[in-house]
């Protein structure tokens, strides 16, 4: 139909849809990847903080303290009696 007069204009403006929806698909698909690589290292660090606080745990427990609670908080250390 873009032969015919009268109808260049919406032939651009197909082209022009065309490209607004593969541009909007790309940035979809890059924010879908960042925010799954950050949520990975989030979890990743949270991971590792867990860990580096059971290890003080541990290290108190070895000075007399216990840990009480159902959380294992540290406000929860109290000096064994």
């Amino acid at each position: 139909m873009a032969n015919f007069p009268g109808f260049g204009i919406e032939s651009n403006a197909d082209d022009v849809g065309k490209v607004a929806a593969g541009v909007t698909a790309v940035g979809i698909a890059a924010h879908a990847i960042a925010t799954n690589l950050r949520k990975k290292k989030l979890i990743s660090n949270l991971i590792e903080e867990g860990k580096d606080a059971e290890k003080e745990l541990v290290r108190l427990s070895s000075f007399g303290f216990w840990v009480s609670g159902e959380h294992r908080e540290t406000q929860n250390l109290k000096p064994k009696t």
